[in-house]
C-alpha cells in the first residue's frame, strides 16, 4: 500500500497541467513573509477550487514532500537555483504545488459524482501510513506549518482516492502492447575511443594513425571475446567486457529509440549469445555481445510505462475539460507565506 500512495504521489507531481483555461481569481492582499506570519491561520485559505478550500498547513504537506525529494540529491540551496530563463526553481516548485493540489481536489470532487470512496481497509491504511509520516516530521515543521495527523491523512487520502478516480476514467484507454513494441534486450558493450579531450575539455578525433591503432586493438578484442566465451554462458562475458572497454558502463538494457542508431541496429540483429562485429559511431569502435535477445522482466516494466503513458495522455485530455469548469482562486497573502527555504531569524 505504501508503494500505491508514493507512486501516486509523483505520477501527480509529474503529470500536473498548468492551470492556464481556469477561472483563476488572486485576491491581491500583497504582504511579504516574515518570520512571525509564517504560521498557519485558521480561517484564512490559501487555495480554493469550486467549494473546497485548502489552509496553509495542507499546502505545506506538498512543499515537504517535494523538498524531501530533491534536497537529499541536491541540497537546501537547489531552490535558489534559476532557470535559464531567470526563474527559480522554488518558483517553478511553487507553481507545480498549486498545480497538484488544484488537480487533486477536482479529482476529489468528481469521486463525489462518479460515488467513490475509500472503503475501510483503505481508510485504515491512510491513518496508518500518515501515522508513519507524521513521526518523521520534525517538532519544529510541526508547530511553524500546523501541521497535524489529520492533515497528513486528508494529504494521503485525496492521494488515494485520486489513485481511484485515474484508474476509472483511464480505463478505456489503449492498453494492448505488444512484445516486440515493448522488447527489452540485454548487451554487454567493449568500447573503445576514437576521441580525445583537449585542454578545454571538448572532445576532438584522434588523429588517422590514432584511429587506425584503436581499430586494431578492438579487432584484437573481438578475437579474443570470442576465444574467452567458448564454453561459458552469456552472463560471464561482463568480466572481460569490464577489463578491456574505455566506457563507465558495460552493460546495457534496452529496447528501440534509445540507443544510437548504429549500435541499436546491431543490437537487435543479435541473438543470445551472439557477437556483432566492429560498430563504427562517431565516438568511437563497439564490441557487442548479446547476453539477452529478449529480457523479460524490463520487457514487462516497459509494457506497464508505455500503457501508463498512454492513461496519462488519456486522462490529461478529459482533466482539461474538468479544469474549465472549476473556478479556482488564489489568496495572494497567504501563498504568499508558502516557501521552500528555511525561514531565517531577522
Amino acid at each position: 500500500m505504501k508503494k500505491v500512495y508514493r507512486s501516486f504521489l509523483i505520477l501527480i507531481l509529474t503529470t500536473s497541467l498548468a492551470v492556464t483555461g481556469c477561472r483563476q481569481e488572486k485576491e491581491q492582499t500583497g504582504d511579504t513573509k516574515t518570520k512571525d506570519d509564517i504560521h498557519v491561520s485558521d480561517h484564512s485559505y490559501v487555495i480554493k477550487v469550486g467549494d473546497e478550500t485548502v489552509n496553509f498547513n495542507e499546502t505545506m504537506v506538498y512543499v515537504l514532500l517535494l523538498k524531501q525529494q530533491y534536497e537529499p540529491d541536491l541540497g537546501k540551496e537547489v531552490w535558489d537555483y534559476n532557470t535559464k530563463d531567470g526563474i527559480s526553481f522554488e518558483a517553478m516548485a511553487k507553481e507545480e504545488v498549486m498545480n497538484e493540489i488544484i488537480q487533486l481536489k477536482i479529482m476529489k470532487d468528481k469521486a463525489r459524482e462518479l460515488e467513490t470512496a475509500l472503503d475501510e481497509d483503505e481508510k485504515e491504511e491512510v491513518h496508518k501510513v500518515a501515522a508513519e509520516h507524521f513521526d518523521v516530521i520534525s517538532r519544529e515543521e510541526r508547530e511553524r506549518y500546523g501541521i497535524t495527523l489529520g492533515t497528513l491523512e486528508q494529504v494521503y487520502s485525496d492521494n488515494l482516492l485520486a489513485g481511484k478516480i485515474f484508474d476509472i476514467v483511464t480505463s478505456d484507454a489503449d492498453a494492448e502492447v505488444s512484445d516486440e513494441e515493448a522488447r527489452q534486450i540485454t548487451i554487454n558493450q567493449i568500447f573503445i575511443k576514437t576521441t580525445k579531450q583537449d585542454l578545454n575539455g571538448e572532445n576532438i578525433s584522434l588523429t588517422k594513425k590514432q584511429k587506425q591503432k584503436a581499430l586494431q586493438k578492438a579487432k584484437k578484442l573481438l578475437k579474443q571475446g570470442k576465444k574467452f566465451m567458448k564454453g561459458k554462458k552469456p552472463s560471464d562475458f561482463k568480466t572481460f567486457a569490464k577489463d578491456n572497454t574505455e566506457a563507465k558502463q558495460v552493460e546495457y538494457t534496452f529496447g528501440k529509440g534509445e540507443m544510437n542508431k548504429e549500435v541499436e541496429e546491431a543490437a537487435f540483429n543479435l541473438k543470445k549469445g551472439q557477437f556483432s562485429g566492429i560498430i563504427v559511431s562517431e565516438d568511437g569502435y563497439h564490441i557487442l555481445y548479446c547476453v539477452d535477445d529478449f529480457n523479460e522482466d524490463a520487457t514487462a516494466e516497459k509494457k506497464e510505462e508505455i500503457i501508463l503513458a498512454r492513461q496519462t495522455k488519456y486522462f490529461q485530455d478529459i482533466y482539461e475539460s474538468w479544469l474549465d469548469n472549476y473556478e479556482v482562486t488564489v489568496n495572494e497573502k497567504e501563498w504568499n507565506k508558502v516557501n521552500f527555504n528555511e525561514v531565517k531569524e531577522e
